[in-house]
């Protein structure tokens, strides 16, 4: 968008813009861009001075410039319906096929077209089959004769538009390459028709089988967008969360039994060093289950909360326990609760790896 306010400024200041100009002004907003397919310019022009306009083009050194339209099959425009004729567009060597297409015989950008001229603010379509060839969406910035305030005199005013042609997929593209294999993105389109409301991602990521991790609005031009981040397993299957986490807290159990031959110093070391490391593998395990039963978040909080209590009170509660120096009881009721937390957590962490649909490995994280 700050590309495409840079050059409405620059079409204000220089309402008779030629090519060599718009070039220079477009080259550093289009350079190392990713995303970026194109900036234009395009004239408002009645559709009875079509010819005259071709013809001062050709005039003025584009000397096969000419004027296409692309609506659909069947339909013709009304007589007087003006056109929104691409007159500028950069870099010219991959968008040659988009010069002198009329945007308004397109129904998206017509629509979007129609919506910055009234609104006087930045306007996107949602994807479609851009003329250069692939799909994109286009952003429109409209352009006056004066200083029009209302609506009506907006879009009297019309004097054409700048717009930037985007390519949702490259710019998640970059995004994708810094994420984990196990993360999928998806950009979405909220008010696009069912067969366009994934502007980039894999084809059917807004209704895949998959852990929703996150999502965040974006509102843009108009349009509401949504990224969405799921959870995927990486190539070559997983293993799920049940196993890992059982063999976790069964062998945290069993290393705290062995503490009983803590008056071996090499049992006591080997022990609590194998309570640690399982331990610190089991705990990442337990709280992405709270992640994915609540996508509110909150009870991954709450997870992280029940932990460092269970941290603080096992003194108070072994201090109970303990005795009169009878510690062994105390190694007892710990590798009880450990086997019991065992139990406790194997039912939810199962029943997502088990999820129907594609045998669980799309819920494996």
């Amino acid at each position: 968008l700050r590309a495409l306010e840079a050059m409405r400024g620059i079409a204000d200041a220089a309402p008779t813009l030629d090519r060599d100009t718009f070039r220079r002004a477009a080259i550093p907003w289009t350079i190392d861009a990713e995303g970026m397919v194109a900036l234009g310019l395009s004239d408002s022009v009645e559709r009875a001075a079509a010819a005259s306009f071709e013809a001062r083009e050709r005039s003025a050194g584009h000397g096969d410039f000419r004027i296409s339209e692309r609506w659909p099959a069947g339909s013709a425009p009304p007589p007087d319906d003006p056109l929104v004729v691409i007159r500028l567009i950069e870099p010219l060597s991959d968008n040659a096929r988009a010069l002198g297409v009329n945007a308004r015989s397109i129904s998206l950008a017509r629509s979007a077209i129609d919506m910055a001229a009234r609104n006087g603010r930045p306007a996107a379509t949602s994807s479609f089959n851009l003329s250069q060839g692939g799909r994109g969406i286009v952003v429109y910035q409209a352009l006056y004769r004066g200083e029009p305030l209302t609506m009506e005199e907006r879009a009297r005013a019309l004097r054409g538009v700048v717009f930037a042609t985007l390519s949702p997929e490259r710019i998640l593209g970059s995004a994708r390459q810094q994420t984990p294999s196990t993360i999928e993105l998806c950009l979405l389109d909220n008010l696009a028709d069912a067969d366009a409301r994934v502007l980039a991602g894999a084809p059917g990521c807004d209704t895949a089988d998959a852990v929703l991790m996150h999502v965040a609005p974006l509102p843009f031009a108009g349009r509401q967008w949504d990224l969405r981040v799921l959870g995927r397993t990486a190539a070559g299957g997983g293993v799920g969360r049940a196993w890992p986490l059982a063999g976790s807290i069964l062998l945290t159990a069993l290393a705290t039994w062995a503490l009983h031959g803590s008056e071996i110093a090499w049992v006591y070391a080997l022990a609590n060093g194998l309570i640690g490391v399982t331990w610190s593998f089991g705990i990442p395990y337990l709280l992405g289950m709270c992640a994915q039963f609540d996508q509110t978040g909150q009870s991954a909080a709450l997870g992280g909360f029940a932990s460092k209590m269970g941290m603080a009170s096992g003194p108070l509660v072994a201090a109970w326990v303990v005795g009169a120096d009878d510690f062994g009881r105390v190694i007892n009721v710990g590798a009880v609760a450990l086997v019991l937390a065992l139990v406790a957590a194997m039912i939810p962490a199962i029943l997502p790896d088990r999820a129907p649909g594609d045998g669980g490995s799309a819920r494996r994280v």
